[in-house]
């Protein structure tokens, strides 16, 4: 009972403690008692035990672990943690390194400002090994990202045995505590995909069935994890941090799994920043006066470009021929480079779009020194214009490869873009990813449509001109 646990002395306490902490695995009632109330007698015994197991070179300490996870043992936490690393041996085995992991993990979750100072002390140490020095580094930039961000990348750089340590610290077990992640800097969260990345690969795990759960997998999860914590952020530094994370070749086989959080931290972005038009601004579109935002002027320039497809395919006036060459006897030879059918499409459009105080210009600026076919720009944002012809080898691909990848993701631009074709008859068409060629204009609108997703097709205009010679011309 509680009385007749007070009456014994502190001597006889000492005595069971370290016997407690020396033979058994199990946590008796008393010594929970004890903890809670007289941590100072406990973590007195524990410190001595700890330390003198430690530097005897013991690889694992009974207790070390119950420090970290046990909310048990939290009363000699603030009391334990920090004068066991202070004399942690600097050189110990590296089948002590669990032991280390765990004091350091309790100490960032308890007692981060006196770690910290800590930190700082153990890394001035020459004699420390590599491998305990991988830790404390570690903690430091989970702990404070602007001060040690920059040593983390020189002790990383290029060297695939450290950044193995480095994933042996950051990887826990689902039930075990971990740090904050969401409230560290982008920058940093990217430095752990960056350095992880380039040294695991993705591992997708069975639904059913029994397998191994080796290391790789839990650093490839944690990867994983990292990836989809950008992903459901919604500020523009994340937008950049991933958008650098895709281009780099070491991270080539994360690629798909890094456009996937990209697409989804913009939609964040656009749901978030899409300004909802009052009803003055719906009735100035509906009159088709004024675009309230960048949806607005997607469907606006589209519209245009539509009639612009139909006076091409069957108007009066023949405009076809504009995107053809002629012999000398004005017979049509053969379809005109794609730049020149651009220019001569965009005078029109220009026109159209004037009285509306809408710009279009050829060659618009975008991220990385990328240049959309055209860019139509209205009260400070914008909506990119990807041209080809349907002989084009991009054909199938420009639309995510170059609109959505490279255009689209302009800050004014939230996503929106348009994709449109010069269709000039089945000749040269490059082979679709399902095997059928198209056999006209709109059987070509039709199977990019098809391959677009629901978020593909809210966002990006499709339109094909036909420029085609049919039957009802053949005998211009």
């Amino acid at each position: 009972s509680a009385n007749k646990l007070k009456s014994i002395t502190d001597q006889q306490y000492k005595h069971a403690l370290a016997f407690q902490f020396t033979e058994s695995t199990e946590d008796p009632e008393w010594l929970k008692f004890l903890i809670k109330t007289r941590p100072d007698l406990v973590s007195e015994v524990y410190i001595q035990l700890a330390v003198t197991s430690l530097k005897a070179g013991k690889n694992s300490v009974t207790g070390i672990y119950q420090l970290a996870y046990d909310k048990d043992w939290l009363p000699i936490v603030y009391l334990t943690v920090l004068p066991i690393l202070e004399q942690y041996p600097v050189r110990a085995k590296k089948e002590q390194i669990s032991d280390l992991d765990y004091l350091i993990k309790a100490a960032m979750r308890y007692v981060k400002t006196d770690l910290l100072k800590l930190i700082d002390k153990k890394r001035q140490l020459g004699s420390m090994n590599i491998v305990q020095h991988s830790r404390w580094l570690t903690a430091g930039l989970l702990l404070s990202p602007g001060k040690y961000q920059q040593p983390f990348c020189d002790f990383l750089e290029n060297n695939a045995a450290r950044i193995q340590m480095v994933a042996g610290f950051l990887t826990d077990r689902i039930d075990q505590w971990h740090p904050d992640y969401d409230k560290l800097p982008e920058k940093t969260i990217g430095l752990f995909i960056r350095y992880l990345g380039s040294h695991f690969t993705p591992h997708y795990r069975r639904i059913s069935g029994s397998y191994s759960v080796t290391h790789n997998m839990d650093v490839a999860d944690q990867i994983s994890a990292y990836i989809n914590i950008l992903s459901g952020k919604s500020n523009k530094a994340v937008t950049e941090q991933l958008e650098y994370l895709l281009n780099l070749p070491e991270l080539g086989k994360w690629k798909e799994s890094i456009q996937g959080a990209l697409y989804r931290q913009r939609k964040i972005v656009r749901d978030k920043t899409f300004l909802q038009p009052d009803i003055k601004q719906v009735s100035q579109t509906l009159k088709n006066l004024e675009p309230a935002n960048p949806a607005d002027l997607m469907v606006l320039t589209l519209s245009h470009l539509e009639d612009l497809a139909l006076r091409i395919r069957d108007g009066s006036t023949d405009d076809y021929k504009q995107y053809w060459n002629t012999d000398g006897h004005g017979k049509i030879t053969a379809p005109k480079i794609e730049n020149i059918c651009r220019d001569t499409l965009l005078s029109d459009l220009k026109q159209l779009l004037a009285s509306l105080k809408i710009n279009a210009s050829k060659e618009g600026d975008y991220a990385d020194n990328n240049r959309a076919d055209i860019k139509v720009t209205y009260g400070g944002f914008n909506v990119p214009v990807e041209i080809k012809r349907a002989s084009h080898k991009d054909l199938w691909t420009a639309l995510w490869r170059q609109l959505i990848e490279k255009y689209s993701r302009d800050p004014g631009a939230y996503g929106y873009g348009i994709y449109l074709i010069f269709w000039f008859g089945t000749d040269k068409i490059p082979l679709p990813p399902n095997g059928k060629k198209p056999k006209s204009a709109s059987e070509l609108k039709q199977a990019l449509w098809n391959m677009m997703s629901l978020e593909e097709r809210r966002m990006i205009g499709l339109c094909v001109i036909d420029c085609s010679i049919n039957q009802q011309r053949k005998n211009i």
